[in-house]
């Protein structure tokens, strides 16, 4: 089974459990090649280390307009609020300096305001089930644009919580700079 993120969400994976008891041999065999691979991977520059610049061809610091991410991002919706869903369950955040929602950031941590919607108090429903489906079941890649800036992939850090009727979701770079 890949344990990668990205697989578990675009790709079928399969696990097999095997116990050490049931076939002494077979379990040895698989103990040492996971040995193995686990070195092999810590001998590496680890790839959180350094943020990409690229991200299918999206560049970290260029202004993109919305019309222009329809060919990077296939939008489920025409949605044009802060959270976009896409078809295959990645979530595009904007974030604007001109907004009536306050996006606060603290210690490297933006704590993004959830989607309205259409009630006094924000409902766990739309972008802000995508966003709490992220956190607890690892569903979807998120990623950020602030000003329409690329700012690059992003992961809840932190369990969501509502405060005065509103949803905030804690992020950070998944590649810090």
């Amino acid at each position: 089974m890949n344990l990668y993120d990205y697989s578990q969400v675009n790709n079928d994976e399969m696990a097999i459990y095997l116990t050490k008891n049931e076939n002494e041999a077979l379990y040895s065999s698989i103990e040492n090649e996971v040995g193995k691979l686990c070195k092999s991977f810590s001998d590496s520059v680890p790839a959180d280390k350094k943020r990409p610049s690229v991200w299918k061809g999206l560049e970290v610091g260029k202004k993109y307009g919305r019309k222009e991410l329809e060919k990077y991002f296939s939008f489920s919706s025409d949605y044009k609020g802060g959270i976009n869903q896409t078809k295959n369950g990645n979530i595009v955040l904007f974030m604007s300096s001109t907004s009536q929602y306050m996006n606060e950031e603290k210690d490297g941590i933006i704590y993004y305001m959830g989607q309205n919607t259409g009630t006094p108090e924000q409902m766990l429903k739309y972008g802000n089930k995508a966003l709490y489906d992220s956190f607890t079941h690892g569903r979807g890649r998120i990623f950020l644009f602030k000003d329409d800036i690329f700012q690059g992939e992003y992961i809840i850090c932190r369990e969501p919580h509502k405060e005065k009727g509103k949803w905030y979701f804690p992020l950070k770079a998944k590649f810090p700079c």
